[in-house]
């Protein structure tokens, strides 16, 4: 798939504002709540400004990003970039080392290009649709790929999002289950597309600019990434809330009875 820009400039953008969001990490932060009573952060919106800015230079299309006000006039394009500044707030809070950036380009109501950097480790993922998923680090870029486990389970959980649906998978699936893993925003799409992981379910609601970068990263890495009903994400919708939760998984096997649980 032929771009306009290349990766090398997408991490250069997410290392940037990593920068930025770095120089505000371990103070004492100004923290303010959205209409949603979702927490929000001078770095988040510092993040989004230079994200937004850098982005229209690479390609001039409509942007979503969970920091700006959405207007809508994305709805007529088949191509937007869609953002999350600063994607796991709550961590970037708490300290835990495990927010991220992520940037997506969506198609057709697809990802086509996802980006995920993590600034604390300086890891950042990316895939290209069709042509696999991929780790950069350290100046080296490696390949990544799903586990083949479909028994020693690595179960990955959410640290600030608590359901009794997914207490209820880790009692009755116990048996197959090696660990289970509190990890930060998603981070956890990353650590099943590298193969360190296997299982992740989210029950409750999630936005566009949370899954579309793990989304395309995961099924590049050969994994499974689907809405609990079984169905494709879709994106650049009007309602940009994912209502019915999601699954991602290295191996159909390991959906257990997610889907039941809905």
């Amino acid at each position: 798939m032929r771009m306009k820009w290349t990766v090398e400039q997408i991490r250069e953008i997410c290392e940037n504002a990593s920068e930025i969001i770095m120089s505000y990490y371990k103070t004492d932060l100004k923290i303010s709540s959205k209409e949603d009573d979702t927490p929000v952060t001078v770095a988040d919106k510092a993040s989004d400004k230079l994200i937004r800015a850098a982005l229209k230079l690479l390609e001039d299309i409509p942007i979503l990003s969970e920091e700006t006000l959405d207007t809508k006039e994305r709805l007529k394009a088949s191509r937007i970039w869609l953002v999350d500044p600063l994607d796991g707030t709550k961590d970037f809070i708490g300290k835990t080392d495990e927010f991220a950036i992520n940037i997506a380009l969506i198609e057709n109501r697809r990802p086509v290009f996802g980006a995920i950097y993590i600034p604390v480790k300086k890891e950042f993922y990316y895939a290209f649709k069709g042509q696999g998923a991929f780790m950069h680090k350290d100046g080296t870029t490696t390949g990544i790929h799903v586990s083949e486990r479909i028994e020693d389970l690595r179960l990955l959980k959410s640290r600030f999002y608590k359901s009794g649906r997914h207490e209820a998978i880790e009692i009755k699936y116990g048996h197959l289950i090696e660990a289970v893993h509190a990890a930060g925003s998603c981070y956890k799409g990353c650590l099943i597309a590298k193969g360190e992981g296997e299982c992740y379910f989210r029950y409750g609601l999630t936005s566009e600019w949370d899954t579309a970068p793990m989304d395309l990263i995961v099924h590049e890495a050969g994994g499974i990434v689907r809405q609990m009903d079984g169905t494709l994400f879709e994106y650049n919708r009007e309602d940009t809330i994912n209502r019915i939760g999601f699954y991602v998984v290295n191996n159909k096997k390991n959906i257990l009875d997610a889907q039941e649980r809905l």
